[in-house]
Parts: C-alpha cells; sequence; structure tokens
C-alpha cells in the first residue's frame, strides 16, 4: 500500500469514527455503521484497515455501553 492510499484509508476510518462516535444510537445505528465499513474494507482489503475497523467498531460498541448505564 503506497502512502497517499494509507492516508485515504485512514482518513476514511476517522470520518466513519468521527461520524457515528457522537450520534444518538437508534434502530438502525449498527446496520448503518456496518454498511459503511463493509464499504471501506471492500475498498482497502487489506488486514492493516479490517484491524482499524474492528478497533473503531470496538470503541464505539464501548460508547453505546457507556451511554445505556
Amino acid at each position: 500500500m503506497k502512502i497517499k492510499e494509507a492516508y485515504e484509508m485512514f482518513s476514511s476510518i476517522w470520518r466513519l469514527y468521527r461520524k457515528y462516535s457522537e450520534k444518538p444510537i437508534t434502530e438502525r445505528y449498527w446496520d448503518v455503521v456496518i454498511g459503511e465499513v463493509d464499504v471501506i474494507q471492500s475498498e482497502y482489503p487489506t488486514d492493516l484497515c479490517k484491524n482499524l475497523l474492528v478497533a473503531v467498531l470496538g470503541e464505539l460498541e464501548r460508547k453505546e455501553k457507556a451511554l445505556v448505564r
């Protein structure tokens, strides 16, 4: 992966996190998030991308659980 492509991948993942980290959790929240994750993963089919997306999903889930408490 060239540095420009890596930058674009990291930027896409950052935008995903920024977009959903403060959105209210609705019934469709996870469907929409997973749909966008799938798009990013298909655009950058690397282990690095997968690992970063898993980390972001984990953080979003942690935030959701903190809100429920």
